[in-house]
């Protein structure tokens, strides 16, 4: 959301949106979920806040995952417990999330940017 409107705040709004969505459509997490897009959108927001929202590319990106990961991780290492854990199996499952979102959040999110980008120029969509 923050790359498709580069405004303050709309990678925050689009987070919480999406997991009020998948809260309605029947989330075993039931409101809990909406902590979760809370939290994993001020840590897409920071990405966009450490490049004064000035930047909206790849880089930005990444900040934003990064953000997101250790926002998330953070949270949810109290959350579950994660202190309970070896510090190999801990580390392991920072790396995955990171690598996930990565995926999801700089990959995945390029190539819906730039398609949307290719629609709009061709004018399909107004």
């Amino acid at each position: 959301a923050g790359m498709l409107i580069p405004k303050v705040g709309s990678a925050l709004l689009g987070e919480v949106f999406a997991a009020l969505a998948e809260m309605l459509y029947g989330s075993y997490f039931g409101a809990g979920v909406l902590l979760s897009g809370l939290i994993q959108g001020l840590g897409t927001e920071a990405g966009f806040f450490v490049t004064k929202y000035e930047r909206y590319d790849t880089t930005t990106l990444v900040y934003g995952a990064i953000g997101t990961t250790v926002f998330s991780f953070a949270f949810e290492f109290f959350k579950f417990g994660y202190a309970t854990y070896g510090l190999g199996f801990v580390v392991a499952l920072f790396l995955v999330r990171l690598i996930s979102v990565i995926f999801f959040g700089v990959f995945l999110t390029k190539q819906i940017v730039s398609l949307f980008n290719r629609v709009q120029a061709k004018g399909l969509a107004q």
